[in-house]
């Protein structure tokens, strides 16, 4: 007989998005039923069943259940002999035993062979609870420290791999800032990009002056990078550079363009962004389909493209004043005056051939040289270096060692520093 008391809910502490899955095995359908109806299934438990040993052992062999309860006399196979063949197959699974009064040595027997608890007919629903705890509390425990595990693994395995992506992408970050040649710079990107995509493919595009864009480096499936510029019309590329967002295209439609080159299954593009401006796109492509790129990989390219954009932009910038510097050369070199620029820190930035000739200045390069080392001629030297800078064109008559006088015209340069123009008015003559 079995005693009824208040049936109460049993937590499901297992193993959080699955049910644990208790077998029973006993001849009496009365005593499953009850188990079942008014122990486990209240408890959360997924409930599997066997009317004998037998049909039992085959159950535990396939189904691998959490936690068996069989009951020790049993036709075909009794509950120690199912126990037994268990253990030798090294098969572990929390069992209790259910046994009639009175047969405590056979619960000892029971023991020997890993059952963690036994239960004395008849017994209530709070008892078999309380077994039922018992029985699971060590597997449950070992269950929570594989799952921790397997989180410290993984939670592992993502610092490690979010630190070697930091440390490629302060490498190629530095690579990228150390030059200052457009050409090196557009191709690296490209390069790093396939890289740390694991793409196929990858191309940079940018605009031009008049607001086109080209291709400007690109690599290939199991080719080199190489420079281009190919005018290209791609919308998607044009709509990302409007809303300044990195966009993944899928799927089968996807329109078959220089980013691909052929068929691609995916194409990450973006932004190349720098003081708020779209400069271009930069775009890789996956053939496989297994390989959409994931939110990491779009990550570390969005921060690839921002190293890129300021690289661009630096330069470009010092092409437009190696530019600049070069027709203001030629300008000041067709000039009869001597003509000179220093900076702020008094270091010369250009001196026509008249200035050279009339100072005596080394030829060669004399950008970065100090005035202290160039300039012999004091009161010039004074003239330029003492003058308060006040934003206001000065004038001087400087007399040179060599005797002649020139008027020294004294030009503030914004951002850069002063710029000096002498005219000869005379020679042995006094100021």
């Amino acid at each position: 007989m079995i005693a009824l008391s208040n049936v109460k809910d049993m937590d499901n502490n297992a193993s959080g998005s699955r049910r644990e899955r208790v077998l029973v095995v006993d001849d009496a359908r009365e005593i499953r039923d009850f188990l079942a109806e008014y122990v486990l299934e209240p408890g959360g438990f997924e409930v599997l069943t066997a009317s004998d040993g037998l049909e039992g052992l085959q159950l535990a062999f396939s189904e691998r259940p959490d936690l068996l309860i069989i009951d020790f006399q049993m036709p075909n196979m009794s509950g120690l002999e199912l126990l037994r063949r268990l253990r030798l197959r090294h098969v572990e699974i929390p069992s209790i035993l259910i046994t009639a009064h009175g047969s405590e040595q056979v619960a000892i027997k029971a023991l020997r062979l890993g059952v963690r608890d036994y239960v004395i007919k008849p017994f209530v629903v709070e008892e078999m609870q309380e077994a039922i705890e018992r029985a699971l509390r060590e597997s449950r425990l070992s269950m929570e420290r594989e799952q921790l595990i397997g989180q410290l693994k993984t939670g592992n395995n993502r610092l490690k791999q979010n630190a070697q992506e930091l440390n490629a992408l302060y490498s190629i970050g530095k690579s990228v800032s150390s030059s200052l040649d457009l050409e090196t710079i557009l191709q690296r990107v490209v390069e790093a990009a396939v890289y740390l995509s694991a793409a196929d493919q990858g191309s940079l595009m940018l605009l031009d002056e008049r607001g086109d864009l080209f291709v400007r480096a690109s690599k290939s499936a199991n080719g080199s990078v190489r420079a281009v510029n190919e005018r290209i019309q791609d919308n998607e590329a044009g709509r990302v550079m409007r809303d300044k967002n990195t966009t993944i295209l899928k799927g089968e439609k996807l329109p078959q363009h220089v980013a691909t080159a052929t068929k691609a299954h995916a194409v990450a593009y973006i932004p190349l962004v720098t003081q708020g401006v779209a400069i271009g796109v930069l775009a890789v492509a996956s053939h496989r389909q297994e390989h959409p790129f994931n939110t990491r990989e779009t990550r570390v390219l969005s921060a690839l493209g921002s190293y890129a954009a300021s690289a661009i932009g630096n330069a470009r910038l010092q092409l437009r004043i190696a530019a600049e510097r070069n027709q203001l050369l030629t300008i000041i070199n067709q000039s009869e005056n001597p003509i000179f620029v220093v900076d702020h820190d008094q270091h010369v930035v250009v001196a026509n051939d008249a200035a050279r000739n009339v100072l005596s200045l080394p030829h060669g390069d004399l950008n970065g040289r100090t005035l202290a080392d160039l300039l012999h001629d004091a009161e010039l030297a004074t003239f330029i270096t003492q003058l308060p800078d006040t934003g206001l064109i000065r004038n001087t008559k400087v007399r040179l060692s060599t005797g002649r006088v020139y008027r020294a015209t004294l030009t503030p340069i914004r951002d850069i520093g002063r710029s000096v123009v002498m005219q000869e008015i005379g020679s042995n003559l006094r100021q």
